[in-house]
């Protein structure tokens, strides 16, 4: 069994006559370009050429990262997607669309075999994230990938998955940090130690793999934050079962232990500052900011009701507000701006699909203001929007079985948000 490391969250998973390839980002940027890769794999691509099957393990750029399937699939067209279907998300049906023709749908919690001895199943979190437990010939394999679920919810599910050979997953941060004032860098780095021991030691594997997090930060907004990143080899003290890899690296595994190859000379890319291309007038960001106050509204009713959000537009030196029921307006003068951010980027917030996770996790916006509950407010609302869990769409899914199906197969993690009195989101919050 071999684990090729292409890149931040991609990986090759080879055993028998099965090359399994999972969340494929080669090159360029994502995020409305807010990241970038931190690695260079020229010879990435390349290696997809013989790899059987596919499997993305959700729609966040990182991993679903159109310019790189749609070259897959020009150099590989008979390749198997295996596309995540769920009651909010197709992703099989995203994938045909795409082009590709050999399509399989993966259910929740549902055991696909692909050979007689290699098998997946996809375990899904409360938004898109997905984790995937593969079990090859010997070996049992748990792509934790970004999962962020409480410790209550990983014992839930340690008891049912067993024993784990080899865990994937991330240790950087993966968004906005909402800290203010901004800590000094080691102090960032000490917490995302501490969050990476912590999500491994419930499921005790023999070995652990660190990964999907070799992004840096593009928007200037949020450029300081790499100063924050780790490296692999920054774990390397928590405990001797951690896998010193970075991409261009395989794993071989022997009958000892398994040994890392290097398989690729990978190149280092410098961070460079995204520069916006264009500004939008306030007239223009109020006809987007009414359309996003009136959608947040109307998803969710009296609940959508939190204090208004103050932003300054820091292209046009203007102060504006956004409230669901206010809608678009602009502030008093002795109000205060609780962020910062570009008028493009707010555009692209307020009018485009999934806004709210692209401006989050792209990190394209800066917090200027203790009084981070206003900007907390929308950004939930916001992303329970984007991921289709809102209370309108929850309501619905009550009434029909495939909703409650879907409910019930996050059974342990709604439970423990239930007993921790917190919703664990997507990107990584202080």
């Amino acid at each position: 069994m071999e684990i090729e490391y292409l890149n931040h969250a991609s990986v090759i998973i080879k055993d028998g006559a099965v090359q399994l390839l999972i969340d494929p980002w080669l090159w360029g940027t994502c995020f409305e370009e807010g990241w970038g890769l931190r690695f260079y794999n020229p010879d990435a691509i390349e290696r997809t050429k013989d790899c059987t099957h596919i499997w993305v393990s959700h729609f966040h750029q990182d991993h679903f990262h159109r310019p790189t399937l749609y070259k897959i699939l020009e150099l590989n067209p008979g390749i198997q997607f295996i596309g995540n279907r769920s009651y909010n998300f197709q992703m099989d049906e995203t994938a045909k669309q795409m082009g590709f023709k050999n399509v399989q749908p993966l259910f929740e919690r549902k055991i696909l075999s692909l050979t007689d001895h290699f098998s997946i199943t996809r375990i899904p979190t409360t938004g898109i994230d997905n984790m995937l437990l593969i079990k090859t010939s010997k070996e049992v394999i748990l792509n934790y990938n970004d999962c962020n679920i409480s410790l209550f919810s990983q014992k839930k599910l340690r008891k049912k998955i067993g024993h784990v050979d080899y865990l994937l997953t991330n240790f950087n941060h993966a968004g906005k940090l909402f800290l203010y004032p901004y800590p000094a860098p080691d102090v960032i780095k000490e917490k995302l130690i501490k969050n990476f021991s912590d999500n491994y030691a419930i499921f005790d594997p023999d070995y652990i793999l660190p990964f999907a997090s070799y992004h840096y930060y593009r928007a200037p907004e949020s450029f300081k934050q790499n100063e924050a990143m780790l490296d692999a080899s920054d774990l390397l003290k928590l405990d001797p079962k951690i896998i010193n890899w970075h991409p261009g690296d395989k794993l071989v595994t022997t009958q000892r232990k398994p040994e890392i190859i290097k398989v690729s000379d990978v190149i280092r890319n410098i961070p460079d500052k995204l520069e916006r291309k264009r500004s939008y007038s306030i007239e223009q960001l109020k006809t987007a900011g009414t359309t996003f106050s009136t959608m947040l509204r109307s998803r969710f009713g009296f609940l959508s009701k939190s204090p208004s959000l103050y932003i300054q537009v820091s292209d046009l030196n203007e102060l504006i507000g956004i409230h669901p029921h206010k809608g678009f307006f602009i502030p008093g003068a002795n109000e205060l701006p609780h962020i910062t951010a570009h008028s493009e980027a707010l555009y692209n917030w307020f009018s485009k699909p999934y806004g709210t996770d692209t401006f989050v996790v792209g990190a394209h916006f800066d917090i200027v203001n203790e009084n981070r509950v206003p900007l907390k407010w929308k950004i939930v609302i916001g992303l329970l929007v984007d991921n289709k869990l809102d209370i309108r769409s929850v309501f619905k899914m009550l009434f029909k079985k495939e909703g409650i199906r879907f409910l019930w197969n996050r059974r342990e993690e709604m439970l423990g948000i239930i007993l921790n009195f917190r919703l664990a989101p997507s990107y990584h919050d202080d």
